[in-house]
């Protein structure tokens, strides 16, 4: 797998990391106009890798970063075949990176309110595939190791 950087500089560079094979070995930093046509790249890869088979769960974020990678993302969704929309619905399964400690996933601040509103609603996701660590856990390094072992049971991210 190719490991991309996306920046808004003006020409595509490479970037070595290791030695490898190949006429470009590294990490490929793409250069693109805007956030836009970051967020719909993005969304490309993230869609590309919903409808791969074998199927594996996502890894994702919440934040300002990723409000218009999810908005491109739906976008992109409404625009595939309806029984392709209806494949990613049923098989869609992501971990997030985190949840705030404290704050319960019907909180309005909680990163799982987040995702109801910016991934679930847009695409027709329910919310029990998107998977988040519980902020309400009595023990929160009890409920991460959980959260760890849930993800490797799911094939990883």
């Amino acid at each position: 797998m190719r490991t991309f950087s996306v920046t808004t500089t003006e020409e595509p560079f490479y970037v070595p990391t290791e030695p490898t094979q190949g006429p470009r070995p590294g990490i490929q930093l793409l250069a693109l106009p805007s956030v836009d046509a970051v967020a719909k790249l993005a969304a490309e890869a993230l869609l590309q890798g919903c409808l791969e088979t074998p199927r594996r769960p996502l890894g994702l974020a919440t934040g300002r970063t990723m409000a218009p990678v999810y908005a491109a993302l739906a976008t992109l969704v409404r625009e595939r075949p309806p029984e392709e929309q209806a494949i990613l619905r049923q098989h869609w399964c992501s971990f997030n990176l985190d949840e705030y400690v404290g704050l319960g996933p019907q909180s309005p601040g909680s990163f799982a309110s987040e995702m109801r509103q910016l991934l679930c609603h847009p695409l027709g996701i329910h919310p029990d595939r998107v998977h988040l660590p519980d902020g309400l856990a009595a023990d929160p390094a009890k409920e991460a190791h959980r959260y760890g072992e849930a993800m490797a049971l799911a094939g990883g991210v």
